[in-house]
């Protein structure tokens, strides 16, 4: 049975950041379906807030998240608002944290402005090079997802408009060959329309639950469009849907190559 563990408050840091940086953490996962089922509760008690969950690599997924938000399209210049905050080390840190609604904000921004829209199709430049190992991992993935996560999860909390805009929480995408923090927005809202609600990232995956608005006679539609996005055969989106058909939940990679995970089944 998973827990879930509240972090404790700080005093000096806004309530609204500290939940940015982490409201609460999972451990003892095992069960897939608990943790669905625990983003479902936090959910239903923080709403109209928005939950993301942190689930695959945390200490890789933070490095690249850092880079990410590097992006000349992303940046956001934080040293703008400490202009009285002096050399304090402790105070800097304080007031970074202390401003990160302002750089969700500004994220959200950006991946909405029109010079950042992305095509879907134009994924499909970063999975050219996917072969039989890295398609086999997405199904294996979506199989069982329990042996790729981290051993905790981090549950992060922001208030936005709409599920899509979570990426701005955690923007990711860093490598030149992984789907950059756009590219994934467009993916994630794309699947959106379908009624895939997205709720989590971790260093090389992208996570999605269904909801209601969810058509089951859509699903070769589906299919169409992830195959523009990834080399899936005809047998392989055969295998696709069907798990997409079997669960409530879809896990594709942003990464370059997803066959990596692959490991983590052999045991």
């Amino acid at each position: 049975m998973t827990q879930i563990q509240i972090t404790a408050t700080d005093e000096s840091i806004n309530l609204e950041a500290q939940h940015i940086e982490r409201y609460a953490t999972i451990t003892e996962l095992s069960n897939w379906q608990d943790i669905l089922n625990d983003y479902a509760s936090i959910k239903q008690q923080l709403q109209p807030k928005k939950v993301l969950l942190i689930l695959d690599d945390i200490p890789q997924a933070e490095y690249t998240s850092m880079h990410a938000i590097e992006d000349e399209a992303l940046y956001f210049d934080s040293e703008a608002h400490f202009e009285d905050v002096g050399d304090d080390d402790e105070a800097w840190d304080i007031a970074y944290k202390n401003i990160q609604p302002l750089a969700v904000a500004h994220y959200v921004q950006q991946l909405h402005a029109q010079a950042n829209q992305k095509q879907l199709k134009q994924l499909a430049e970063k999975t050219k090079y996917y072969d039989a190992d890295d398609i086999q991992a997405i199904l294996r993935i979506n199989e069982h997802p329990l042996p790729v996560l981290d051993t905790q999860i981090i549950v992060k909390v922001a208030t936005l408009t709409d599920d899509a805009e979570k990426i701005a929480i955690f923007p990711n995408g860093y490598f030149s060959a992984d789907f950059n923090s756009f590219e994934n927005f467009t993916l994630i809202r794309h699947l959106a329309t379908y009624g895939f609600e997205f709720i989590g990232i971790g260093a090389s995956l992208l996570y999605w639950i269904k909801t209601e608005r969810f058509d089951h006679s859509k699903v070769e539609t589906i299919l169409h469009d992830l195959a523009q996005v990834y080399p899936l055969a005809v047998a392989d989106q055969d295998k696709l849907k069907t798990l997409i058909l079997e669960n409530n939940y879809l896990i594709l990679p942003y990464c370059e190559s997803p066959q990596a995970y692959l490991d983590a089944y052999s045991h």
